[in-house]
Parts: structure tokens; sequence; C-alpha cells
């Protein structure tokens, strides 16, 4: 091959590889650390009172390769396992699939937010298949798992009057077992009616708990939400107790949005903001 035609085949290539990198999501090669935060605050907030039994499981992924990555987790019969996991802001969905030792599917969870839990009851013994996809966007992330004997209920720490000031030391007993060190922002938010929201500003980098709890006496099922600035969901917890609690570490500052839903019974309800 002449000079000319190698010099024009190889402009050629650099075009084409241009044209090619501007069709898709530029992603970061540095990992952030606050994924593993936000990935373990997710799922120590559903399960408290469990243990973590793996390190942070990292993958990158895009919807335009479709291809996932796949981590080898030991699971046994008669536990139960939260997978915390978080995305680069560049992921818009994920897809979370589980396989037991004989390579069966187990259980899977689609087109799921960014940043969220996987939950799973082991029925047999050996070592399961976690396969995590990128479903919207391209990035990195970064899975955790916490175990518990079990079915997985978030329950409070210990049974009070139905008093307002036992509202009030619910939430802080859970807070110091669930998020040690961590200091409470402002006071207690006081629910009306069926549901309330309320507004807090949120740092980049520092994680949060909202743990909300009910009249134990009048208050059987508590759910709580949390949105983002932009009013998209990042995480819930749908409780069958009084108590309910969601956790996130913010990548971005903002006021972001909570919600506590009475959904069975009535009476007197408080969320309290933790942060660290």
């Amino acid at each position: 091959m002449s000079k000319s035609l190698l010099a024009l085949a190889l402009t050629g290539a650099v075009l084409s590889s241009t044209t090619s990198c501007r069709d898709h999501i530029r992603v970061s090669a540095v990992l952030s650390p606050a994924l593993e935060l936000t990935a373990d605050a997710q799922a120590h907030a559903a399960v408290p009172d469990g243990a973590r039994f793996t390190p942070a499981l990292v993958g990158t992924g895009s919807d335009a390769d479709n291809e996932g990555t796949s981590f080898s987790v030991p699971l046994q019969t008669g536990n139960c396992y939260t997978f915390g996991y978080a995305s680069d802001d560049t992921v818009a969905r994920v897809s979370l699939y589980l396989f037991t030792p004989t390579n069966r599917r187990a259980d899977s969870q689609r087109g799921a937010p960014p940043q969220g839990i996987f939950r799973h009851c082991a029925s047999e013994d050996g070592m399961y298949r976690l396969e995590t996809k990128v479903a919207a966007g391209a990035g990195h992330f970064v899975v955790v798992g916490y175990a518990k004997a079990g079915p997985v209920v978030v329950k409070p720490v210990v049974a009070l009057p139905a008093a307002p000031l036992g509202i009030d030391e619910m939430i802080a007993r859970q807070a110091a077992s669930a998020a040690p060190g961590a200091a409470r922002v402002g006071d207690l938010f006081v629910g009306t009616g069926d549901q309330s929201d309320w507004y807090t500003q949120m740092n980049a980098g520092a994680c949060y708990w909202f743990i909300g709890a009910g009249d134990p006496a009048s208050v059987s099922s508590l759910y709580m939400y949390l949105w983002s600035p932009t009013m998209q969901r990042i995480t819930e917890n749908r409780s069958d107790t009084p108590m309910s609690m969601v956790g996130y570490c913010a990548t971005v500052p903002g006021m972001y949005k909570f919600e506590a839903k009475l959904n069975k019974g009535k009476g007197a309800y408080k969320v309290g903001v933790y942060a660290k």
C-alpha cells in the first residue's frame, strides 16, 4: 500500500472511531468512592440488623453492549439476602439476576432505578451467580451484600408506649443502632393525615438516614420514600411495622423530598433525618 493510501486509511479509521465515541456516553475512568457508601447505606437501611458478607462488587456496562457482569456469592438455605447497589449518574436503569448453583434463575429485578436494593431468600446452599446489567445509560456500578437469618423485616428496636415521647425514643434508638455516629438534622418532622411530604437539604458526599416511627398502639404499617432534587424516586421501604427507614449517600447537593405514609392504621407518626 502506498504512503498516501495508508494515510487515507488511517484517517478514515480515526474518523470512524471518533464518530463511534460520540454515539456513546463517556464513562469516567475513575470509580467514585461514593458508590460503595451509597450501596452499603441502601442495604444497611433495609436490614439494619443484618451482616455484610461481600466486599464491594464492581462492574461497568452500557445499554449498547447489553453485557452483564457476574459475581459469585455464597448463599445458605434459611438466610435472606439484601444486595444494595449504586451506579454512576450516567446510568439510568439497571437489571439484576440471581442464578442458583445449578444455573437456574432464582430471582430477577429488571429496569430498576440506578440505586436501590435487591432481595432473595435462599432455598439451597451453594455458590450463586449474581449478574448485573446496565439497562439504560453507561457507567460504573457497585453492589454489596447483607445477610440475615429468616425473613428480612425491619423491626423497631424496642416496643414503647404510645406517647409522643415514646415515638421520639423509638427513632433515637433506631438511629443509634442503624447509623452510629450520625447527627440528627434539625427537629423531628411531625406527620399529619395519612401521608406527609417534607424537604431537606442534602450535601454531596454525606450519607443520610430517614427514620420514621408511628404510634405502635394504632399504626401497624409505615412506608418511607425518597426523591432526588429532580423528583426521581431514589429508594423506598414499605415496612409492615410501625417503623420504616431508608438511607442514601448523596452524590449531588440539593433539596431532596421525603415522604412518610400510613399504610395500615391511624395515629401519630414522626420522621427523624440523620447525617454523617
